[in-house]
């Protein structure tokens, strides 16, 4: 298939969404689907396991396949692929079993054609699992050692190598949370992207990682006073500490919340409120002020691009009032999430509460991992906790299912001033759209590439697998 451009579908159904498609390929029967956008190489590869092989494409950027290697599938068992490492023209993806006892790696190297797998066994037993990211061109998994405030982050190389670093984060004041609520708890950590978006579900956790170049800066806002913040050097694993002090309400008799969002290396959106007054600043790590946002019960919220939405299970409503809106996120878990589009940070800001334990609202949980960072991205179409569909427009999102939930949608410039008038639909709110619009497809796949933005689906009445640009 060297040198031939991919087969263009073209789905009569699909049409009304004016997409770009891009490629099909053919699979049959599958089962998961992974990708890697490597910008070092403008290459784009596409990894599939279907019922007979696990596949391998390598795309150039007119999307013609200029590379294909496939091997026979790895145990049954293995049925999700986790995570990736790359070295040159070599890719390595790794598989897991149910509680990471096992991790298979197979590496693909494009330039000798050759496929080689490893099989590490891990003792977790005695260690509870955080999460997992690719960057850095390695592939990382984050445990908690029991009864120690420790962070092991197991680090694979190509080939499957392992190395095996310590945080101690008494080292840098970080103490257990006794709090056992979920947005608190002292073993759950959000894996932010931030080239992806996010839901509040995910930045109203006190504690989160964001995966940066060849950086991971690991946050916490559980003491309202301040946000500290473990900037992790992933080739050395030194460890800068850094504490950023939170703006102070007027009115400091009244319960207080706060959290926080990184928007890039060394940039830091702060809110703090309470049920009279909310404040936001965007500031650099020094903790100098960029730009702030202020406003009290009494006034109209002049940074918002949208209605005050309440949402719960007998629906949305809309509340009039600022007094409504603080008195509201204030019985929630506040939050903010960002995502940056054509030179825009798109907002949502609020407040959501813990899922409720029967009774929905919305939608079912629908949720599709995507991550890219420093270049190398990866997505994995398994339904997995990092990243949860989300329209800033409709407010609809996977992710909240049957929890309450009180927001405001806002737009800034990259000077984070506000912008005025009505939200303009991102690449993202599209692929929502066409998900709702297409429930028959399969193993979605979110992908950056070349500065556009794709979805990846299989139709199995084709037995393909489509790109669709956005």
């Amino acid at each position: 298939m060297k040198g031939r451009y991919l087969q263009l579908l073209l789905f009569i159904s699909l049409t009304s969404f004016s997409q770009d498609f891009k490629t099909g390929l053919k699979v049959d029967g599958l089962k998961d689907a992974y990708q890697i956008s490597d910008a070092s190489k403008n290459r784009l590869l596409i990894f599939v396991k279907d019922s007979l092989d696990m596949k391998a494409f390598q795309i150039d950027d007119q999307f013609q396949v200029i590379s294909h290697l496939a091997t026979t599938n790895p145990d049954r068992k293995l049925k999700e692929i986790i995570g990736h490492s790359s070295n040159g023209n070599s890719y390595t993806i790794f598989f897991a079993t149910r509680k990471y006892k096992k991790i298979v790696s197979e590496t693909f190297n494009f330039d000798t054609k050759a496929i080689s797998s490893i099989t590490t066994e891990l003792d977790l037993s005695k260690e509870e699992y955080l999460t997992r990211f690719s960057s850095n061109n390695q592939f990382y998994l984050i445990t908690k050692p029991d009864d120690v405030n420790d962070l092991k982050f197991y680090v694979f190389t190509e080939a499957g190598n392992i190395a095996v670093k310590t945080i101690h984060l008494l080292d840098y004041k970080i103490e257990e949370e006794t709090n056992t609520n979920e947005f608190n708890k002292d073993t759950k950590y959000s894996l932010i992207q931030l080239d992806t978006p996010y839901s509040l579900v995910e930045s109203a956790c006190k504690r989160k990682i964001y995966p940066i170049k060849e950086f991971a800066y690991l946050t916490y806002d559980n003491k309202v006073e301040s946000t500290k913040i473990l900037k992790l050097n992933l080739n050395s694993f030194a460890v800068e500490a850094i504490d950023i002090r939170q703006a102070i309400l007027a009115n400091n008799t009244l319960e207080t919340y706060s959290n926080s969002i990184l928007m890039d290396d060394g940039l830091i959106i702060q809110m703090k409120t309470n049920p009279k007054e909310f404040k936001m600043a965007l500031k650099d790590f020094s903790g100098s002020v960029i730009k702030d946002y202020l406003v009290n019960e009494n006034q109209e919220i002049n940074f918002k691009n949208s209605d005050i939405i309440r949402l719960n299970g007998s629906g949305e409503r809309v509340l009039d009032k600022t007094s409504q809106y603080l008195s509201k996120i204030c019985d929630l878990y506040v939050g903010m999430s960002c995502f940056k589009n054509n030179d825009r940070y798109h907002m949502t800001i609020g407040g959501v509460s813990e899922p409720r334990s029967s009774g929905g609202m919305m939608m079912a949980p629908m949720m599709i991992n995507s991550f890219s960072v420093n270049g190398v991205g990866m997505t994995t179409s398994s339904f997995g906790s990092s990243f949860s569909y989300f329209n800033y427009n409709t407010g609809a999102s996977g992710a909240y299912g049957n929890r309450k939930l009180v927001y405001i949608n806002s737009v800034f410039d990259l000077n984070f001033e506000h912008l005025e008038g009505k939200m303009a639909l991102t690449a993202h709110d599209k692929i929502n759209d066409f998900i709702d619009a297409n429930p028959n497809f399969t193993n979605y796949l979110v992908m950056h590439f070349n500065s556009k933005t794709y979805l990846g689906f299989y139709d199995d009445r084709y037995k393909e697998y489509t790109l669709l640009q956005f």
